[in-house]
């Protein structure tokens, strides 16, 4: 007759990618962020179901993107965000009562792992987004970097962003969040990366997925207790982590679904999958982790 753990408000929450129709079509088909009709009645009100949760904006193709103000490097097409697309994501945001979440380019102007990022085109879209006060709950920064960036280096321009975000937001009360390093499970690169960045986020991301998309027998598996035990195992050795390392910054699962290569159809966007999610929510939440977001997709819950 007691809670084992509580979450927070937005602990349910969800990810918009920037995956383009070419890439593992149709699986991603007019699911890119620039792509989606933020306008659109429907999405608002199925996204509003969520609320208060996060809407994280981010994926592999983040660390391409490009914001279209001010001077900055060419942009790859597909991946330029003009501002009209950024006013028009945080509307969305604002329509349907959720929190975005938005994953900045920690790749721009990098020659190499050890090496610093160009904070220009970065600082350009903070420069824009609070003169305009385009609502932002979090800024993320780098996707599953931690074989391309020394772990000292991100945290030095985790420090950066901070210092920006602060000169920003003067008011404490309105500020962004800084989120991070959304790494695959990687206990030592998040160890390097909080003894030096943990005072300044405010919550720390990593991803998990259990299995193979392109695994024959994923359907067989993934409700074994074996496939179920997996989120939790990773949520609490990645939690525990965080909580001797940085104890005041939040512990958040940034990406998650049944399987990674996309999932797999009739599997993981299946009813089926419906009982994994629920044993994923359940799981991480008593690892007293505060947010668990899942993938959106045509092979996706």
């Amino acid at each position: 007759n007691r809670s084992s753990d509580l979450t927070g408000d937005g602990y349910v929450s969800f990810n918009f990618d920037w995956h383009l129709n070419s890439e593992e079509s149709p699986a991603w088909f007019n699911s890119s962020v620039l792509v989606l009709n933020m306008k659109n009645p429907q999405l608002i009100y199925l996204a509003s179901q969520l609320s208060p949760g996060h809407l994280r904006v981010g994926g592999s193709e983040g660390d391409v993107a490009i914001y279209d103000v001010g001077n900055h490097l060419p942009c790859k097409p597909g991946f330029c965000m003009s501002m009209d697309k950024w006013k028009e994501l945080g509307e969305f945001c604002q329509a349907a009562k959720i929190r975005l979440v938005f994953g900045l380019n920690a790749m721009y102007g990098r020659p190499n792992k050890t090496s610093h990022f160009d904070p220009s085109n970065t600082r350009s879209l903070l420069e824009y987004t609070a003169k305009n006060k385009i609502p932002v709950y979090g800024f993320e920064f780098g996707n599953e970097l931690q074989s391309k960036i020394d772990a000292s280096y991100m945290a030095d321009d985790y420090i950066t962003i901070r210092q920006m975000i602060n000169e920003l937001w003067p008011d404490s009360t309105t500020r962004p969040w800084l989120i991070g390093p959304d790494e695959n499970p990687n206990s030592e690169f998040l160890k390097e990366l909080l003894e030096k960045a943990g005072p300044v986020l405010n919550a720390s991301t990593y991803h998990i997925y259990p299995g193979y998309g392109l695994d024959p027998h994923l359907s067989e598996q993934i409700l074994t207790a074996n496939y179920l035990d997996k989120e939790g195992s990773q949520a609490g050795s990645l939690g525990k982590v965080i909580s001797q390392v940085a104890p005041n910054v939040e512990g958040w699962v940034g990406e998650t679904a049944a399987a990674w290569h996309s999932g797999q159809d009739g599997t993981t966007n299946a009813f089926l999958s419906g009982f994994w999610y629920l044993d994923a929510l359940s799981s991480v939440a008593s690892q007293n982790q505060k947010a668990l977001q899942t993938d959106i997709g045509r092979r996706q819950l």
